[in-house]
């Protein structure tokens, strides 16, 4: 016992229990020995002797004090890798698990007294401080969440894998969440955390961690954070980063061997979202409780879709109806003081990060929505902010607009809904702030230039200069010279056909096509040549090149 406290005492400021920062790998790691399986043996049966004594003890005693000098311990020489090896560690890690069912038993129980509350929760938050430690030895999920970057290349490279996760965590991760019988919020986070740990840790255990029951936890804890009582700082931000964890795992198991199909989670995570209780029958404050929420779930989306095989990541978001359900939100938002801008902003950005790079989802969203429909939903919010149009103005580039060199074009359609909406507005300052962006994106480039004309844009740019009353002198001459640029580019489809034929020699009728190839996953199909027309086959093509600037790799 002497040497166990003389242990803890000379190690414990390693712990650093308070912290959610990764700590540096190398802190006293080299004094920590490495313990045979025999001791580790005995001191897990004195852990369970401890919880055996807890209940008889209701909520403190000897027992609960000798168990929290036992988690010191087990959390210390864990810093020494090797002693997390499944042939040491899985009667250790029952009785940790079995300590925090009890802990969490006394906890709901006794009301009154503070001291043993207190002593309970410090237990419980050594435990669950423990268990990370077990089933993310490498910090995987504390890296993440401090904006490290963590390639699969580095995972493979870890010598010791994490311990396995019991069966056991499952139920005890929900009976912590029931309603009327949760734990104290701070354990709640803490429990949050560790869940994101097990999820970084090891895809195996990340298998077994993602249930049902577990996600629907998740759901439930956002569903709460929309309420009047505002959640412990930092909750909302965790639980949605499991969220997106719970995504990546499932979207990287094989078909059918997932625990659960992914659809179920967006579904209800698309519910929570869009529920249909209304922004303006709230209180004031709890309205912009639940504006935060609903932005903070808008911007988990694009996080979530920052995955390997995107494309099909893509196509699961289209099967579950995501452009309805974020048209929808953006119907339901009503207008709230200085916050009025920011479901509109945060969903157009959603609705770029789901069409990026895809043709075939820009095609679903002009099907299903239509972006007539979707200029007429963000006119009914009222005038538009700068932010809003700087978001329209990202969705046509799909980036940041205001970047350098100008990005190349990706989506006209927002650049339409913008010359639309020019006239309309009643800021002079707005109206030439965004006469100009749209000169700077639509000149920039040929194949920008070529894409505008294509998509009608000169008529478009026509019609605003002749609204009444007239457009200030400022943003009329920012308009004119996009004109005149669009105007002195000749390079529409029937043009390019015109002079294919000129440049033809005599014979038979060819068949002659304008593609754009400009999108990453576009190509041409062509049918199987059966028979060759002559003794050989020539090709001609006429190609434009245009060289871009590579982007920027984006952080998860």
């Amino acid at each position: 016992q002497q040497w166990l406290e003389a242990f803890v005492m000379n190690f414990e400021k390693i712990i650093a229990l308070p912290s959610l920062e990764p700590r540096r790998p190398e802190e006293s790691v080299s004094e920590i020995p490495v313990l045979p399986r025999e001791v580790l043996q005995v001191l897990s049966q004195r852990l369970g002797q401890c919880v055996a004594q807890l209940p008889r003890e209701e909520g403190g005693g000897g027992s609960l004090g000798q168990a929290l000098l036992l988690l010191k311990f087990f959390i210390i020489i864990c810093r020494n890798l090797e002693n997390i090896q499944e042939d040491k560690t899985p009667g250790f890690i029952l009785e940790v698990l079995k300590l925090l069912r009890v802990c969490a038993s006394q906890l709901k129980r006794i009301q009154e007294d503070e001291r043993s509350r207190a002593q309970l929760e410090s237990t419980m938050l050594h435990a669950l401080h423990l268990c990370e430690c077990l089933f993310d030895p490498y910090q995987t999920w504390r890296r993440q969440l401090s904006g490290e970057v963590i390639s699969a290349k580095e995972k493979s490279k870890y010598k010791f894998a994490p311990a396995p996760l019991p069966p056991e965590f499952g139920a005890f991760f929900q009976e912590s969440f029931q309603a009327g019988e949760q734990l104290p919020e701070r354990l709640q986070l803490r429990l949050v955390h560790l869940f994101g740990a097990i999820l970084s840790g090891s895809k195996p255990n990340a298998l077994r961690a993602v249930t049902p029951p577990a996600v629907e936890v998740l759901l439930e804890l956002l569903r709460r954070g929309g309420g009047e009582t505002p959640p412990v700082p930092g909750l909302l931000e965790l639980v949605l980063r499991s969220v997106v964890a719970v995504v990546h795992v499932l979207h990287g198991s094989s078909p059918g061997v997932g625990p659960m199909p992914l659809r179920v989670l967006l579904d209800g995570y698309f519910r929570v979202l869009n529920s249909d209780l209304p922004v303006t029958s709230l209180a004031p404050e709890a309205a912009g409780g639940l504006i935060a929420l609903r932005v903070l779930m808008l911007d988990a989306i694009p996080a979530m879709l920052n995955c390997e095989d995107r494309p099909v990541l893509q196509a699961v978001f289209l099967s579950n109806n995501c452009f309805e359900h974020i048209i929808r939100l953006l119907q339901n938002s009503k207008v709230l003081g200085s916050s009025s801008d920011a479901i509109a902003v945060h969903a157009v950005g959603v609705l770029t990060a789901i069409m990026s790079n895809s043709p075939s989802a820009k095609e679903v969203f002009k099907e299903r929505i239509g972006y007539a429909h979707l200029y007429e939903v963000l006119r009914s919010q009222g005038q538009p902010t700068q932010r809003l149009l700087q978001e329209l103005l990202n969705m046509a580039v799909e980036g940041d607009h205001s970047s350098f060199p100008v990005r190349p074009i990706r989506n006209e359609q927002p650049l339409l809904i913008l010359l639309s909406w020019l006239p309309a507005l009643t800021c002079r300052e707005l109206q030439i702030f965004l006469s100009n962006r749209l000169r700077r994106l639509c000149e920039a480039s040929l194949p920008s230039r070529l894409t505008c004309v294509k998509a009608g844009m000169v008529g478009c740019l026509l019609s605003a200069l002749a609204t009444e009353p007239a457009l200030p002198v400022s943003c009329s001459e920012n308009l004119l010279e996009l004109l005149q640029a669009l105007g002195s580019h000749p390079h529409t489809a029937a043009v390019i056909r015109a002079l294919s034929g000129m440049a033809r020699v005599e014979g038979p009728p060819r068949a002659l096509q304008s593609f754009d190839l400009t999108p990453g996953m576009a190509g041409i199909m062509v049918p199987t040549i059966q028979k060759w027309p002559g003794g050989a086959f020539a090709f001609h093509a006429w190609l434009c090149l245009s060289e871009e600037e590579l982007e920027p790799p984006v952080r998860p």
